[in-house]
């Protein structure tokens, strides 16, 4: 095997499992048309978010990183909670039996979705499901932030995009 065939095969072992695992992002797409039932009882469909700014999570009981940044979500939610511009919607593949007591413990003040898997699964960017994934989609339904990775000050980030979209 030549040095040339040699580099090639450590850059492809290096570059492939990067693609597959995480260089995707939803950025730039229309959000899926989706049709829930809140926890709250409540109908949602995506024609009903049309105009709004609205921050989707997709969490998981069992994820810690989820579970660690529920505070600053919660922080963002505050402070627009006045605001019928912004909503906030946390999509979980789980049952209401899993989600009900991690919310009474850990208090998430986002609109929930139970049993979201179909939903979730459209807009997974990775090869296999990573959560959290924490979402912008902006007043004409096109995803604007995507991120997956337990991203420090999530807070800052996802507030300097909401006001961004709101001063347009």
């Amino acid at each position: 095997m030549s040095y040339v065939d040699t580099i090639m095969k450590k850059l492809l072992l290096l570059i492939v499992p990067l693609v597959l695992l995480g260089s995707c992002s939803n950025k730039g797409t229309e959000l899926p048309d989706f049709k829930y039932q809140t926890l709250g009882g409540e109908s949602i469909k995506k024609a009903d978010l049309e105009g709004k700014i609205v921050v989707l999570n997709v969490w998981a009981t069992w994820c810690g990183t989820c579970i660690k940044e529920i505070p600053d979500l919660n922080r963002l939610a505050d402070k627009y909670k006045n605001d019928d511009e912004v909503l906030f919607l946390a999509f979980s593949d789980e049952p209401e039996s899993k989600v009900i007591p991690l919310l009474q413990r850990f208090p998430f003040r986002y609109t929930h979705i139970v049993d979201a898997e179909e939903f979730t699964s459209n807009i997974q960017t990775r090869l296999v499901k990573t959560y959290p994934q924490n979402l912008i989609v902006n007043q004409e339904s096109v995803v604007v932030f995507d991120v997956s990775d337990g991203t420090s000050d999530l807070f800052s980030k996802m507030d300097g995009i909401i006001q961004e979209l709101k001063n347009k």
